[in-house]
């Protein structure tokens, strides 16, 4: 199905969500979960939210996961991972050493805490593999103070959430042992960590790494890490590297998880300026609206052209499912010139004539691609269908960069992303 439509906007009611009986916990959860693996956080929250308030421990999780993971409400996150981690959920305790290494902006990272989770959760069976390997970067980084803390703070939430304990029995009087002589302790030399390098630990986690267009920019001192990566947990060691970082060091990381096939796409975009095929600067491509658009809003854009001379517009999407969808020129427009230095907003929703708005269309949803290429005279791309196969069009579209850069034609491109959800 494709994945966008060009259509006229129209008025329509939402359908209130059905809310599972008490008795059917189980099936409520199977359905919030499968919600969830399809990325209708709407559903799954309704879902999972009459069985987490009733103190089911998988439901408690799985809200977790819709505050952590769909809306970036860490401490609402936090909240319901700890009521399913006072029930012993395990990957509750996973998910709250997570979101402690990570932080965002309304909630700070604190590694003392995440260690002190990473301690909780280690006495689990069944934590994913990537937990091992983000308990030896905690216990390889972190001081002796922000260890202790950790223990500390373990220690409290067990003997907090522990359960109540009898009263000893009383034993018989008798003969006292006399002390032992003590033995002499040789004291334990810990050398102190080394420096940390956060530039070299970037290239380290991402070396290797197949289809991660990653760029780093250290103007004015501050490391900005942006671009993407494949998968979450990639995603996570690089905030897991920068919030061990020194205050003065800690690097600024912007980055979106896409998988493949969509990835490759990304990849191949953001190699044009290294191959000499498009340059970065001279316009900027921003999405206006929501930062998080749903199926059925429009979906608009506005270009600044930062160049002397008129270009003509290309604008196209890169969907997760591997298509490209042509937005502009379309039908309606077949060509679109930019004035020097002009900005514009396109694909907006007009009262009246041919425009019409692209919308956000159906399943899969996720983080996906707007591209915009410009040139002072149009590309020789042919007649192209609304929407094809990427990889066809890139083929294409680079001969076609290839060819105007023979001719002498400055091409321009620059990118955003967009991310979409369910209604």
């Amino acid at each position: 199905m494709q994945r966008l439509f060009l259509a006229v906007l129209i008025g329509g009611l939402l359908s209130a969500a059905a809310v599972a009986p008490d008795g059917a916990r189980a099936a409520t959860n199977a359905a919030g979960e499968a919600a969830f693996a399809r990325g209708d956080f709407a559903r799954a929250e309704a879902e999972w939210k009459p069985a987490a308030e009733n103190g089911d421990p998988d439901a408690e999780f799985g809200l977790g996961e819709v505050y952590e993971q769909a809306k970036g409400d860490y401490p609402t996150a936090e909240l319901w991972y700890g009521k399913a981690a006072v029930q012993d959920n395990a990957k509750a305790k996973y998910r709250l050493m997570l979101i402690y290494m990570a932080g965002n902006k309304q909630f700070p990272p604190d590694l003392a805490k995440a260690y002190g989770w990473m301690l909780l959760a280690a006495d689990d069976r069944g934590q994913p593999p990537a937990f091992a390997e983000l308990r030896s970067q905690l216990e390889a980084h972190l001081g002796e103070q922000a260890r202790a803390d950790g223990r500390k703070f373990a220690e409290a939430w067990k003997a907090a959430h522990a359960a109540p304990t009898p009263p000893p029995a009383v034993a018989a009087p008798s003969t006292p042992t006399p002390p032992a002589a003590p033995n002499p302790v040789q004291p334990v030399v810990v050398p102190p960590p080394a420096a940390p390098n956060p530039r070299a630990e970037l290239d380290e986690a991402l070396k290797g790494v197949d289809c991660a267009p990653i760029q780093v920019d250290s103007a004015g001192g501050v490391l900005k890490v942006s671009g993407s990566v494949p998968d979450e947990q990639i995603r996570t060691k690089l905030l897991t590297i920068a919030t061990r970082a020194p205050a003065d060091q800690r690097p600024e990381i912007d980055v979106a998880v896409i998988p493949p096939p969509l990835c490759r796409s990304v990849t191949q975009i953001a190699n044009f300026p290294h191959d000499g095929l498009a340059n970065a600067n001279g316009i900027k491509l921003t999405l206006l609206g929501d930062k998080v658009l749903t199926e059925g809003q429009p979906i608009q854009v506005e270009i600044q052209s930062q160049v002397e001379f008129p270009v003509i517009l290309r604008v196209d999407y890169f969907t997760l499912d591997d298509q490209v969808l042509h937005m502009w020129p379309n039908q309606f427009t077949p060509t679109t010139q930019v004035a020097a230095g002009e900005t514009r907003r396109f694909l907006h929703r007009k009262p009246e004539g041919a425009d019409r708005d692209w919308l956000v269309g159906s399943a899969p949803f996720g983080t996906e691609l707007i591209v915009a290429v410009a040139t002072p005279r149009p590309l020789n791309l042919g007649n192209r269908p609304p929407s094809e196969a990427a990889t066809a069009y890139l083929r294409d579209l680079t001969a076609a960069l290839r060819q105007a850069r023979a001719t002498g034609q400055q091409t321009l491109v620059a990118t955003t992303y967009i991310h979409t959800a369910p209604r």
